[in-house]
């Protein structure tokens, strides 16, 4: 029965994946990441269960087969829905943005760059003046960052140079920008080692591998595929594994704990989410009031609602979890949580009109636009699977809008939200770029 249902799974991601990708980049890197964060934690809770209990997150054996079978069944549906329903969905969503140039192009601009300019410089400065002090450990402790503004400033200027750097290779690539190539691409470059630098000694895989997930977005609508492109994309995706787990090692003053080889491959970022779906399953966390008040207060600020995973996490291992460290969140805990068995309904229906809205935004009447926005995008897909739903609208205003700023101060142009007036509107207008 185990082996059927990862079989089956292997074989939803084997037809899905390629099915997906095809017709749409950003749903079919969302799609492959619904697995990553699914089967290597399949595999371990069941065959390998010490390494669970080593990051005291095992139930009960039982516990593995409705959450397998949750994760198939909401994968399945979201293929077909795809399939299916893709136009219909985007066609529900009833505007669209419009991209015209703007008045006083070039004093905006030049805005935008000292604005970019004087975030480097503090980065720069506040990193040699700190550097014994800047580590993975206080940059997660809350006390750390609530007691010491400027350290807090440091580590949220790194989440927001994610979209400054995608922003500035996109505008690079594209040769877009009002600003002379010849002064964007040393920025572009002053940004992207500094971004490196600072992820690196803050032990921050998470941000660069959004900032690889974005380039490889754009990248990936730029271009068909064939054997060679395919090889140097899986050639690539090594490497980048290889440098984030050289990353991890950073974190240990003392040097990484000692793994064998089957906890050092399994246990990394990929592995502790989907322990929120077996938790739901064991403990029967089904409660959708909970998880509609959840994702509506979470969705905006400052309201210090719990998230999904602080409510489950409690439940087993109390004091744990915080708003910025613990487990993290498996996307298809949410709909177990809502409906308990039935939820795979809710997971595949909720995450196309998630993903329905985001590609929505980037079907505008600018092709240049549309790739740098999905370029933004793509860096979020990774956290949209290990985040609840919440974030297909936090993510929203917190980060693509200030990238989209930036990117039209550098560019000359604006953006207007058009109503459509009809809804009546066929599957292939909503397709393309």
């Amino acid at each position: 029965m185990v082996e059927a249902l990862l079989a089956l799974q292997l074989v939803v991601l084997g037809f899905g994946f390629p099915y997906i990708f095809a017709r749409d980049r950003l749903f079919g890197i969302y799609f492959f990441f619904l697995f990553l964060y699914a089967i290597p934690a399949e595999i371990g809770y069941f065959y390998f269960s010490e390494l669970s209990v080593l990051i005291r997150a095992y139930f009960e054996p039982n516990a593995w087969y409705p959450a397998a079978t949750s994760v198939l069944l909401s994968t399945l549906l979201f293929v077909l829905l795809f399939a299916v329903l893709r136009g219909r969905f985007l066609a529900a969503i009833p505007f669209k943005l419009e991209i015209s140039p703007s008045k006083n192009k070039a004093p905006r601009a030049w805005i935008a760059i000292l604005g970019l300019l004087a975030i480097a410089c503090y980065q720069s400065l506040y990193l040699v003046a700190n550097y014994s002090n800047i580590s993975w450990f206080t940059a997660q402790a809350e006390a750390s960052l609530s007691s010491d503004p400027a350290y807090f400033l440091f580590v949220f200027l790194l989440k927001i140079s994610v979209a400054i750097t995608i922003t500035l290779y996109v505008l690079v690539r594209m040769k877009s920008s009002l600003i002379d190539i010849g002064y964007l691409r040393p920025m572009f470059l002053v940004f992207f080692v500094l971004f490196v630098i600072v992820a690196i000694r803050l032990g921050n895989r998470t941000d660069l591998l959004a900032f690889a997930l974005g380039v490889a977005t754009f990248e990936s609508y730029r271009m068909s595929f064939n054997l060679k492109r395919v090889a140097i994309a899986l050639f690539a995706a090594a490497a980048l594994a290889v440098t984030l787990t050289m990353v991890e090692s950073l974190r240990y003053e003392d040097g990484r704990p000692e793994l064998d080889l089957v906890a050092a491959v399994m246990v990394q970022d990929y592995y502790p989410p989907a322990h929120m779906l077996f938790a739901s399953v064991a403990h029967g966390i089904v409660d959708p009031s909970e998880v509609i008040l959840s994702n509506f207060s979470n969705s905006l600020v400052m309201l210090d609602f719990p998230l999904l995973q602080n409510v489950i996490t409690e439940v087993f291992l109390p004091g744990v979890a915080t708003r910025s460290a613990g487990y993290a969140f498996y996307v298809l805990t949410e709909g177990y949580m809502f409906a308990g068995t039935f939820g795979f309904l809710y997971n595949a229906t909720v995450l196309m009109l998630g993903l329905s809205l985001w590609r929505r935004l980037a079907i505008s009447n600018s092709r240049e636009f549309n790739l740098f926005l999905l370029a933004l995008m793509g860096c979020m897909l990774v956290n949209l699977v290990r985040s609840q739903t919440a974030y297909f609208i936090k993510y929203l205003y917190m980060f693509v809008t200030p990238g989209v700023f930036l990117y039209l101060c550098l560019t000359g142009m604006r953006v207007r939200v058009r109503a459509l007036v009809s809804w009546g509107r066929t599957p292939g207008e909503f397709v393309g770029l």
